[in-house]
């Protein structure tokens, strides 16, 4: 396997149109990386540099410590899983695993045990005299995997490569592609626009916008520390809860103000905001944060408002109630407990939970809370 660096590439299109501005990005050997971010982001373009795709415009490529910018795929030594999987609709199973090695001129002894091996490893045995169109969504993307697998490439890419199943299948071949990554070591880089697949598969996550890798770090990291409030949206779903409002001095801390909605910051969260009393900001607390104050009494009762609960759903573990009220432009998502099913256009005491939110400056939409969370300010 190899690490595979980015130093300082950019992609420009014919027109002018920059798809991918100055990423520095190391994904270290072994590690799976995965680039999420919306539509347009820059991320399939990313990769697809990395697999020799696309030129790189500004900057330089490198795979196991060599430059590749100017090394033809084919020897970039890579190996890649599309979201339409590619099959050679006339071959069988074994054939379409097997085809690229026979391109290569390896031994038939060699090809046999590397598709046996793969078709083991994806439990795809009883496939193997198939034929694609005899196969379901879930076999098919197995089947372009085992074709990556049997080449035993440097790297593997994927992109999107679960966008075309059904909900099931997604969660299925996600668990898959985790234990075939655990199981092989491999470097992989993995591009997504389904920020749950980022969570769930990443050991580290890169988050995209405009072509600007905005933040990169561990799932976790990404979600309780976001370095703006593009990445603070982006992760975590139902996505967090936005209200643009004002900062002012309170007897008790700091005071957030939005419309008719005001709410207490104690001196924890406090503390790093003094400095923007009387500015705008964004107020983000997620959804899991804001309970039904009958089942959640930790907060403090400053922070306990009555709401309207315009649209209530019911999903088993939990209740997402959407709440607006009085001067309210937009709906507040909350997650409430499981025991909690409000009645449909009827007031609720609603908790929120403000020692976990996250503050935003006005202009920038930079965070102004990381670095109380992260213990760089007392």
């Amino acid at each position: 396997m190899a690490e595979v660096k980015f130093v300082n590439v950019s992609k420009v299109y014919e027109g002018g149109v920059q798809a991918v501005k100055d990423v520095d990005l190391t994904v270290e050997d072994g590690s799976l990386l995965v680039l999420v971010g919306p539509s347009g982001c820059g991320k399939s373009t990313t990769l697809r540099m990395v697999a020799g795709l696309e030129e790189v415009t500004e900057g330089d490529v490198y795979i196991g410590g060599r430059r590749v910018n100017d090394v033809l795929p084919k020897d970039r030594d890579i190996a890649m899983v599309f979201q339409n999987y590619a099959l050679y609709p006339h071959m069988t199973v074994y054939n379409n695993m097997a085809f690229g090695l026979k391109l290569r001129k390896y031994p038939t002894e060699e090809i046999e045990g590397r598709v046996q091996q793969a078709a083991e490893l994806l439990e795809i045995n009883e496939l193997l005299q198939r034929r694609p169109r005899e196969l379901s969504g879930g076999q098919a993307q197995r089947v372009a995997v085992g074709r990556a697998i049997v080449r035993h490439p440097q790297v593997f890419l994927f992109d999107e490569p679960l966008s075309n199943l059904d909900a099931k299948l997604r969660v299925q071949m996600r668990v898959e592609i985790a234990r075939l990554h655990e199981r092989l070591g491999a470097t992989m880089i993995y591009v997504t626009h389904d920020q749950v697949e980022a969570m769930t598969l990443g050991s580290k996550v890169a988050v995209m916008k405009d072509g600007y890798i905005q933040q990169i770090d561990t799932p976790m990291e990404l979600y309780d520390h976001p370095v703006n409030k593009f990445v603070a949206g982006f992760i975590g779903s139902p996505p967090m809860n936005f209200m643009e409002g004002q900062l002012s001095r309170a007897a008790d801390g700091v005071r957030f103000t939005a419309e008719d909605l005001q709410l207490t910051l104690g001196d924890e969260l406090a503390s790093g905001l003094r400095g923007h009393v009387g500015k705008s900001v964004y107020l983000g607390i997620r959804p899991e944060d804001i309970h039904d104050s009958a089942y959640f009494s930790d907060v403090d009762p400053a922070n306990v408002k009555t709401i309207r609960a315009e649209v209530v759903e019911p999903l088993g573990s939990e209740t997402l109630v959407y709440l607006r009220g009085g001067a309210q432009r937009r709906d507040i998502v909350a997650k409430f407990d499981a025991r909690s099913t409000p009645a449909v256009n009827q007031d609720v005491r609603v908790a929120f939970d403000v020692t976990k939110a996250h503050v935003f400056d006005g202009d920038s939409e930079e965070s102004l809370t990381r670095a109380r969370e992260l213990g760089r300010v007392g």
